[in-house]
């Protein structure tokens, strides 16, 4: 076995990228569970996105009542999905908006 000093680049875990990875992984278990719209909520939450929150939180509602997802109501889910992921390129950076993507929104 290796010195574990030999591993070691000064880098730590921090608190928060601990946090990251477990939004990361709650975002990709709902899109595994085909729950998008949730997902888009989960997105919200972690970024403070109260405005965005509202308008998932009411897409899903509607969606819950009809029972799927109507052709109006996904562009309206895409408009403002790509309104937020653009909010998340300003603020947090294009690399975090891919990582986000990449999920598969």
């Amino acid at each position: 076995m290796k010195n574990l000093e030999e591993k070691n680049t000064g880098r730590k875990v921090t608190k928060e990228v601990v946090e990251f990875v477990r939004f990361l992984k709650e975002v990709r278990d709902l899109t595994n569970e085909n729950a998008h719209t949730e997902a888009r909520i989960a997105i919200a939450d972690y970024f403070g996105y109260v405005r965005f929150h509202n308008i998932f939180t009411k897409i899903q509602e509607i969606q819950d009542i009809e029972g799927n997802l109507s052709e109006g109501l996904g562009l309206l889910r895409t408009e403002k999905t790509n309104e937020m992921m653009s909010a998340i390129s300003v603020e947090y950076g294009v690399y975090i908006h891919d990582i986000i993507c990449e999920i598969g929104l």
